[in-house]
């Protein structure tokens, strides 16, 4: 176990956690990061989540979207909006923004236990 401590170069690391017994435990997280991270750039090019955005997304939201303003509370069309956030949710579970988005057309629509559980998903 000693030999490992002292090797030097780009093997150390992986043979540290194989003596560890957590490559795989690492291995699986590190993959798990970039799957997510893999779902979130489909989701901002999903017109799914275009479509949420447009509809009740913040004004001041950074969308990456030239086209795209966001909506003020008050001017939401909650029903356009529930439907559009609720697709794109139910697609993309883990999108933050889309949790938010779905909490805010929630919220306008009067539905205010379900903005509260929209709003903590997106967290």
């Amino acid at each position: 176990m000693f030999e490992f401590l002292m090797m030097s170069g780009r093997w150390a690391a992986p043979a540290l956690l194989i003596a560890a017994g957590l490559f795989g435990q690492a291995a699986t997280a590190q993959d798990d990061a970039h799957a997510a991270d893999r779902r979130d750039k489909r989701a901002e090019f999903s017109a799914l989540v275009a479509t949420c955005d447009s509809l009740a997304g913040h004004p001041h939201s950074e969308t990456g979207r030239a086209d795209q303003s966001g909506v003020a509370f008050g001017e939401i069309d909650a029903a356009a909006a529930v439907v559009a956030c609720r697709k794109a949710h139910v697609v993309f579970p883990d999108h933050g923004r889309t949790a938010y988005n779905f909490g805010r057309a929630l919220q306008a629509g009067g539905d205010v236990a379900g903005a509260a559980e929209a709003y903590r998903a997106g967290l």
